[in-house]
């Protein structure tokens, strides 16, 4: 069985199995081109939902978003 979640708010949503998941997902990106880790969110769209306000956070994920050819849709 895979990794289960579809939202994530805090690490205690994860479980054991869900990181192990995720760092084996992780291992896979290592063999990715450039060209194939550059559309990874493409027609995808990413929520970023930020508690305390940080411009330089925002607009650091804003841009990976971006870089990585998907679709914010952020809330204040």
């Amino acid at each position: 069985m895979g990794f289960g979640l579809t939202d994530i708010v805090s690490i205690s949503d994860f479980s054991k199995h869900d990181i192990e998941c995720v760092l084996e997902e992780a291992k896979k990106f290592k063999g990715l081109s450039r060209a194939q880790k550059h559309n990874l969110l493409e027609d995808r769209n990413v929520g970023l939902l930020f508690y305390e306000p940080s411009t330089r956070t925002r607009l650091s994920f804003s841009t990976a978003v971006q870089n990585l050819r998907g679709r914010e849709i952020g809330f204040a």
